[in-house]
């Protein structure tokens, strides 16, 4: 069945996850980069995602299924980048003057993380949110006109 909203949700969302794998590599650049394991999941979710908008015309519970891969995909994904600053906050960090850090400690999130971390978060909402859009548009069945049940009269 051809629905366009669909395939350009489809499409969409997989932009989404693909720029959102790009920043978590290049935003923290420079740097340490605690954000890096963000984009193998992304980047997952966007291959899914692409791959479902072309599988969508041919393979109906193929492309439902690689639709919810990338949803999974990128759920984890945005849970990965969210636990950073989580984990930075509970353990505790040590002051940025400090030479080295002492054991259970880690250093201070940088701009370019923090940067990453938000453009994940935002980035990876946007495109679960489009995905839904797509689950929705694309299986959620109306009943054309001419389908519809007829009740016989009441004796």
């Amino acid at each position: 069945m051809f629905n366009r909203v669909a395939d350009w949700c489809t499409w969409a969302a997989s932009a989404f996850a693909a720029v959102c794998s790009v920043i978590a590599i290049v935003a923290p650049a420079g740097g340490t980069n605690r954000v890096l394991g963000v984009a193998a999941p992304f980047a997952i979710g966007a291959i899914a995602l692409a791959a479902s908008a072309l599988a969508s015309r041919r393979v109906g519970w193929l492309s439902g299924a690689l639709l919810a891969v990338a949803t999974l995909a990128i759920l984890y994904g945005g849970l990965l980048a969210v636990s950073l600053p989580l984990r930075l906050a509970v353990e505790g960090t040590c002051p940025k003057a400090a030479p080295s850090c002492p054991l259970g400690f880690d250093r201070p999130i940088t701009a370019g993380e923090n940067f990453a971390v938000y453009a994940s978060a935002i980035g990876g909402v946007t495109a679960l949110v489009l995905a839904f859009v797509v689950a929705e548009a694309r299986y959620l069945r109306k009943p054309r006109p001419n389908q519809q049940r007829t009740y016989p009269p009441l004796p």
